[in-house]
């Protein structure tokens, strides 16, 4: 009898075992060929950390640009669509290797698209170091507009006590001219960044001193904001939905289904409302507000025809003295200014434009190029070869390592910096602002890897 009984447990804990491993390999298979159909989208593979949380205290105050990357800072790191990446600052503020003194360096200032978005060793400015074997000092600073660029630069420079042999601005078409309007519109309250001045009206341009009150409220927001992300991606919990909302689509399916995602959230398996929204209501989101003018015309503020709004051209006006003056300085050091042309995502995924009167996405395009040619300013306008790039893609493919942007993010990734990169390599090689040693080799080189990067683009 008792043998009986033995032989019945093991053979109950066997169907058990046989019973949940089934369970678990069918779950695995369903998995498997659910990523050969159109459900692999479910999982959220992009996921960017909160970008004034994840580098609180990186920015400090400044009482001229308004905000500037705080001297020496370690220790934190950033995620942009999956790709995580330390972070620092050297003793310049800038986000590069310590300057040793290496005479007439390259310096670069932009905006984020200079500062990275990507790891440091893929950088624009770490890409023309490699390449051209020049050392480039990579102080870019996301937000920043021309006006915040020229004045980072001239401090970068005083304090190297170095004339650099040339100086190249990114610059973004689709923000630069805005941020100079606004200037100098951010500042930094307990660590965070923080809008100072905003558009009050669109049709005027007037602007609007956001109250201090209004800030601290802000602030007090994005504080609780970077306690509720330690609590979502710090507990073991959290860490295993996090990695199963990256990699499974069945788990995906259940947060994205209401009546699935009730029972699950009743049982702590997934979150009772999802702060992340899966890739199709992203997309139909950001749909729905290209249809919104009023919402996305300030950000397509350098695209919108001028006879639109009538202060336009004073902004335009005193934006390009802005560059004019930027020009005329590196001049008085003996040094030269390269601008490079920098398109936004929009002019070059031609599908992603928003259908809005009154916009003309080539606009900043011909008003610049006629400015440095007047005032002799070195210029290279990547929308043309982004575009020539873009084409070779069999279908609009993004994200981190797709195509030349990211998926939900303005910024390009790291084939986009890279192309970026070695086209400013060739331009400067082949215009000759600078001596470069090798020239014919390195240019070589550089052909070679722009035609990998096309077939590599081709492939995807």
């Amino acid at each position: 009898m008792k043998d009986e009984i033995k032989n019945n447990k093991r053979k109950y804990l066997f169907t058990s075992v046989f019973i949940l491993l089934s369970f678990f390999f069918s779950i695995i298979l369903v998995e498997l060929i659910l990523r050969f159909t159109p459900y692999d989208n479910l999982r959220i593979t992009d996921y960017s950390d909160p970008f004034s949380v994840a580098l609180r205290y990186y920015f400090e105050a400044d009482e001229e640009l308004g905000y500037d990357i705080s001297k020496n800072k370690t220790g934190f790191f950033y995620t942009v669509e999956g790709i995580r990446f330390p972070v620092w600052s050297n003793e310049l503020g800038c986000f590069d290797k310590p300057y040793q003194g290496e005479k007439e360096p390259i310096v670069l200032v932009g905006d984020s698209f200079t500062w990275g978005f990507v790891p440091f060793e893929k950088t624009i400015g770490s890409t023309i170091e490699d390449t051209i074997q020049k050392r480039v000092i990579k102080c870019g600073v996301g937000g920043y507009g021309t006006k915040k660029e020229m004045i980072k630069a001239k401090r970068v420079i005083q304090k190297i006590q170095a004339k650099p042999s040339l100086i190249i601005v990114g610059y973004l078409m689709r923000n630069d001219l805005t941020d100079d309007w606004l200037f100098p519109g951010v500042t930094v309250i307990d660590g965070f960044l923080v809008g100072k001045i905003k558009l009050k009206n669109l049709e005027t341009g007037e602007k609007e001193i956001i109250s201090d009150e209004e800030i601290i409220r802000e602030v007090k927001k994005a504080t609780i904001e970077v306690e509720e992300h330690k609590r979502k991606y710090e507990s073991i919990i959290s860490k295993i939905k996090a990695w199963l909302t990256k990699n499974s689509i069945i788990y995906n399916i259940i947060r994205n289904n209401e009546f699935l995602r009730k029972i699950a959230a009743s049982l702590n398996l997934v979150e009772k409302k999802s702060d992340k929204a899966a890739p199709e209501e992203r997309e139909n989101i950001e749909q729905n507000k290209n249809q919104d003018a009023n919402l996305n015309l300030l950000h397509l503020l350098p695209f919108i025809q001028q006879h639109k709004y009538e202060w336009l051209n004073q902004a335009w006006n005193q934006h390009i003295q802005n560059i004019i003056e930027f020009n005329d300085y590196a001049k008085q050091i003996g040094s030269k200014l390269l601008v490079v042309m920098i398109p936004s995502k929009e002019q070059v995924y031609k599908q992603l434009r928003p259908k809005i009167d009154h916009i003309d996405f080539y606009l900043p395009n011909r008003i610049l190029a006629d400015v440095f040619r007047k005032h002799n300013i070195l210029y290279i306008d990547l929308t043309q070869d982004f575009e020539k790039y873009s084409a070779a893609q069999k279908s609009l493919s993004l994200g981190a390592k797709k195509g030349l942007y990211y998926k939900n993010n303005g910024h390009w990734n790291q084939n986009g910096s890279y192309i970026a990169g070695l086209l400013v390599s060739k331009y400067i090689i082949e215009n000759n602002p600078i001596n470069v040693e090798n020239r014919e080799s390195v240019l070589q080189n550089i052909e070679k890897e722009l035609i990998r990067m096309q077939k590599v683009l081709e492939s995807e």
